[in-house]
């Protein structure tokens, strides 16, 4: 990431925030941000433009905190910070299309319900384990590749037509925050890009995502990282208990994120293994990548 880009950024984050006064609401300005940061505004023009040399430390974290950047978005941002100016070859990156062959190749062997998103929680492809799991309508499949985001996650969780609510029962509002807050810190180095514009205006429409996309800035210190598990009785499988964990591979057009699904207790272990030995493993693609 260059400073443009960076300065880019810089703004898109200062536009996200809402300024209620007298005359009506808007988006933060420079100056705006440059109060809460307890920055000259010089500096914040300089840095959107591009043109602030030293991105030191102490400036850095005043933005971070004046944004409300959660503590996993802060680290985005400081290594976005960091690279910012850096010798691309010195950077460790996978190719692409190397590390995602790697990938489909795992979740097509692996015994676990595991599937593959990109930086914008885009899923790429899952094992057949997985979309069971998580009980996605094939309809929804259907309709991904007319929408900008695509088969996102987020879809998944939010999406009237998916029975991701139902399935969670009580537990889907700390289950929807968990996600939301994901979707945040995976696209916070993206989000002065049209492909972030497009899919957060999509996902704006859906039923709840947009008050809690406001809730989760708003309460952005507030955050504990915490597993996430999940349990809840699916209607095919049966009583499910499982840890969703996430490994994050770094290629040279942005990280692939590997969610797995790790059971809990012996009863899940079997239902998986069972799920196997009737229909077998494979993997579906949904989205082709680099874009």
């Amino acid at each position: 990431m260059d400073r443009k880009e960076f300065g880019k950024l810089i703004a898109a984050l200062r536009e996200e925030h809402l300024d209620f006064s007298a005359r009506g609401m808007g988006v933060w300005t420079q100056a705006k941000l440059a109060k809460e940061a307890n920055l000259p505004e010089k500096a914040i023009s300089q840095i959107e433009q591009g043109r602030k040399m030293n991105l030191d430390a102490q400036t850095m974290t005043q933005l971070a905190h004046a944004l409300k950047l959660t503590s996993t978005e802060q680290v985005e941002f400081f290594a976005a910070a960091a690279e910012v100016g850096a010798d691309p070859q010195y950077l460790l990156r996978e190719g692409a299309t190397t590390a995602l062959q790697t990938l489909l190749k795992l979740i097509g062997e692996i015994r676990l319900p595991a599937f593959i998103c990109d930086h914008y929680t885009n899923v790429l492809a899952g094992n057949t384990l997985a979309l069971a799991v998580l009980h996605v309508p094939e309809s929804m499949i259907q309709a991904a590749p007319t929408l900008a985001s695509g088969f996102n996650l987020l879809r998944v969780v939010f999406a009237a037509e998916s029975p991701f609510r139902q399935l969670m029962g009580e537990h889907w509002l700390a289950r929807a925050e968990s996600s939301l807050r994901y979707f945040r810190t995976t696209t916070l180095r993206y989000r002065h890009t049209a492909r972030f514009r497009a899919i957060l205006a999509e996902l704006s429409a859906l039923p709840s995502f947009r008050d809690l996309w406001f809730t989760t800035q708003n309460d952005a210190h507030a955050e504990t990282p915490t597993w996430t598990t999940y349990t809840y009785l699916h209607p095919d499988l049966g009583h499910l208990t499982f840890i969703a964990h996430i490994s994050t591979t770094l290629t040279d057009q942005g990280p692939l994120y590997l969610t797995t699904y790790l059971p809990c207790t012996k009863e899940t272990t079997e239902l998986f293994e069972g799920f196997i030995r009737r229909h077998g493993q494979g993997v579906r693609r949904f989205a082709q990548w680099p874009y």
